[in-house]
């Protein structure tokens, strides 16, 4: 509904293209979570979870550099932020994801002030919200560089 209301028109294409990508994709998620957990992933030391996080927050922002730049259907968040880039924030992917945190940040600063606790907040959201525009930007300009921005926002 946000994605809609920053254009200001309902493009049933676009949110159905959200929805497929996102069902198959929130799977996909859990499974690689639920694997990690089972191969004892929480309890390697510390210095590799952390480089796995950063190196995880790279592969997506190179990841959604791709797929944003093919356009043929994207997750619903990583809409949000294409349209905030290239409405918003003249191109500048880095400014754009940090905008489009805004809600996720909102909420969990809600929830904190209500029940005086913080879930699934942790070193890998404090580096995407940090790093992942930089990458993302820095990714259209070196990765798959015949990959052009479809501006239609």
């Amino acid at each position: 509904m946000a994605n809609a209301l920053l254009l200001q028109h309902f493009d049933w294409h676009r949110m159905l293209g959200n929805l497929v990508f996102m069902i198959p994709f929130s799977y996909l998620v859990g499974t690689i979570s639920t694997n990690l957990d089972a191969h004892g992933f929480l309890t390697l030391p510390l210095w590799i979870r952390i480089l796995a996080d950063a190196l995880g927050i790279v592969g997506i922002g190179i990841a959604v550099s791709i797929y944003q730049r093919a356009n043929i259907v994207l997750h619903p968040n990583d809409d949000l932020t294409y349209i905030v880039r290239f409405r918003f924030m003249h191109g500048r992917a880095a400014k754009a994801q940090w905008i489009s945190y805004i809600p996720a940040i909102s909420i969990i600063l809600l929830t904190f002030i209500m029940t005086h606790q913080i879930h699934a907040v942790g070193l890998g959201t404090v580096l995407a919200f940090i790093l992942q525009g930089a990458v993302t930007g820095w990714a259209d300009q070196h990765v798959f560089t015949t990959l052009k921005h479809h501006l239609n926002v």
